[in-house]
């Protein structure tokens, strides 16, 4: 029998961190909701039928309020339990070097030099600590975007995890693209050398920008002048490069 070398058993990714499996709750609950979907669905065709009186038929008004009632929740139905089948068994592995995406043997593997860009919502945390972060998705240097199983066990634990061992080469990539002439994207907003782009129409100068911060899941940004804008987090990827991005050069 020929003995293996030690390279050939080696995990590409490194040693595994945490796993993070989809939440066994969230699945009751989608299975709950879908079953109670169902039902109702099933109620809305029976009663026109059981509770007719015979003589009078079915009225074509109750068959259009039954009947549209009973495709709205059959639809709603069909897709939680859709929502559901797709999440089974699905987890994000954290290892040294990367991220292990999906179910049994088909995963795919991220390393966490690859991920240029990490989206989902940022939520204020206590003190300074950094932003907690609920990640949903990932965008790699192919241009892909990869949809992170939702919702997992842990999910602040991953995306702390996601966030830190991405966050320097992330920053680094959007100073460059600035100091190239050009302009950082995060979703919503834009970023160059002189001006902040909150909106297609809303720019205002960098250096109006008294303090940006996290409140709650929205970013503050408070100019001189007085006025603040808010932007909901779920809008503007790598939120947390942008908000260092734009702090004052003493506070950087």
């Amino acid at each position: 029998m020929r003995a293996q070398t030690p390279y050939r058993d080696a995990d590409p990714l490194g040693a595994l961190v945490s796993e993070h499996p989809v939440s066994i709750v969230q699945q009751g609950i989608r299975i709950g909701v879908g079953l109670f979907c169902l039902l109702v669905a099933l109620d809305c065709v029976a009663l026109p039928l059981f509770f007719m009186p015979e003589h009078e038929g079915v009225e074509l008004t109750s068959l259009l309020v039954f009947g549209g009632a009973g495709l709205v929740f059959g639809a709603l139905s069909i897709w939680t339990f859709s929502h559901f089948s797709r999440a089974r068994g699905q987890r994000v592995e954290v290892h040294e070097e990367g991220l292990r995406i999906g179910r049994g043997k088909d995963t795919k593997d991220v390393r966490f030099h690859d991920i240029t860009s990490v989206g989902g919502l940022f939520w204020e945390a206590l003190g300074d600590a950094p932003p907690e972060v609920s990640a949903l998705w990932i965008d790699d240097r192919e241009g892909n975007r990869l949809r992170l199983p939702t919702p997992v066990r842990d999910p602040y634990a991953l995306g702390r995890e996601l966030a830190a061992r991405t966050f320097e080469h992330r920053l680094e990539e959007a100073e460059q693209r600035i100091q190239e002439g050009g302009r950082a994207f995060f979703g919503r907003c834009k970023l160059d050398e002189l001006r902040l782009y909150l909106g297609e129409e809303d720019a205002v100068l960098r250096q109006e920008v008294r303090r940006a911060k996290l409140s709650s899941r929205w970013i503050e940004v408070r100019l001189a002048s007085g006025g603040k804008r808010l932007v909901p987090t779920e809008e503007v990827p790598d939120a947390d490069v942008l908000l260092v991005m734009l702090r004052p050069k003493a506070e950087a």
